[in-house]
């Protein structure tokens, strides 16, 4: 929520020069708090086992240059270059989880282009006799002393108290990836380092074989919702005009950063405190969409909703919620409600929600 109204923030005109510098100060470390707890949520997961992988088949080579897309950015920011380099033995369709297989990547590139500040970042892609794939990051950073070493996979730990410092972080990324890597059947090691001159990573997962008779997602497995707005709405600047919505939601804060949101996409939007007068609004009414809070007083957002199931209530109804785990997503669904989203809310994540629903 820090964030959200942070952003809106960013984008008003503020009076001064010093008070758009300063609200954007408050978003920078609300996303940096909020990657922190992220890190803190994964690695818990992770090491207590809890921690669910998919096994779907999906297109390696797109996720490859998606990670790619997005690390480059930063390298050129920086003035280095990143080359990515796939052996031809490499197959181009996997079995295993990608949205952690992307996440893993980005961890080791991402840490690469970040300790490094000239020359460049390199990505070997292969596949060994053993069967795992394995993804070599060279870089020309600034290395690691032997005595710092077995201090980088340890949660909360840097080589060096001074790189926090300078470089930022919380000295989880190096501990989750080994875990990851791990948990996906392979492992996270350092190879080599030299102080001044950077560092070789290497991690390897073990990918199952791609079913021959299904169709491969792309880069992460996710739906396209971005081309089918495109497709429904091409160049519109309002991605929700003409999309009435009832905002089931009992924060106040909530209803006004997600209510902006939606608003400022050209939707027109209702409030209801609870459940009960989410009922009564939405069958007293017509609404394209209903975005639903979970946790409510008086009556939940998933009782609301069964109750305006049974009643014969078709329209689309999207849950909110600060749960994040995919059996939550997956039991809110199978009870019948159209779309999952999960608070912090990601403004880009809502508005391509909303708009995938209301047509």
């Amino acid at each position: 929520m820090i964030k959200g109204f942070a952003e809106l923030l960013t984008e008003a005109e503020l009076p001064t020069p010093e008070a758009s510098l300063w609200a954007k100060t408050i978003k920078r470390n609300a996303e940096e708090l909020n990657t922190i707890i992220n890190d803190i949520l994964d690695l818990s997961k992770v090491e207590a086992g809890k921690m669910e992988l998919e096994a779907i088949d999906f297109n390696l080579e797109s996720l490859i240059d998606e990670v790619r897309t997005l690390a480059d950015y930063k390298a050129r920011e920086k003035g280095i270059s990143l080359e990515f380099r796939v052996s031809p033995l490499v197959p181009s369709v996997i079995s295993s989880d990608p949205t952690r297989l992307r996440q893993l990547l980005l961890n080791i590139v991402g840490n690469a282009v970040k300790f490094t500040s000239r020359g460049s970042v390199k990505v070997d892609v292969l596949m060994e006799r053993d069967q795992k794939l394995k993804f070599k990051v060279t870089d020309t950073g600034i290395g690691i002393e032997t005595f710092q070493v077995e201090k980088l996979f340890q949660p909360f730990s840097q080589a060096d108290g001074s790189v926090t410092r300078l470089f930022g972080g919380t000295g989880l990324g190096l501990a989750f990836s080994k875990k990851l890597s791990q948990a996906l059947g392979g492992d996270l090691v350092l190879l080599s380092s030299s102080p001044g001159q950077g560092s070789v990573f290497e991690f390897s997962i073990l990918p199952g074989e791609a079913s021959l008779n299904q169709e491969p997602s792309s880069a992460g497995g996710h739906a396209a919702v971005p081309n089918i707005i495109t497709q429904i709405r091409p160049n519109l600047i309002s991605p929700l005009a003409g999309v009435k919505i009832l905002l089931v939601e009992d924060s106040p804060d909530n209803q006004a950063l997600i209510g902006r949101y939606l608003r400022a996409a050209g939707a027109t939007v209702e409030t209801a405190d609870d459940g009960n007068l989410g009922i009564e609004k939405a069958v007293a009414s017509s609404y394209d969409i209903v975005l639903m809070d979970i946790q409510m007083p008086k009556l939940d957002g998933l009782s609301a909703m069964s109750e305006l199931r049974r009643r014969g209530y078709a329209k689309p109804i999207v849950a909110l919620t600060a749960h994040a785990m995919r059996e939550e997503k997956e039991r809110a669904l199978s009870a019948g409600f159209d779309g999952y989203l999960t608070k912090p809310i990601d403004r880009k994540t809502l508005i391509e929600t909303l708009a995938s629903l209301s047509f």
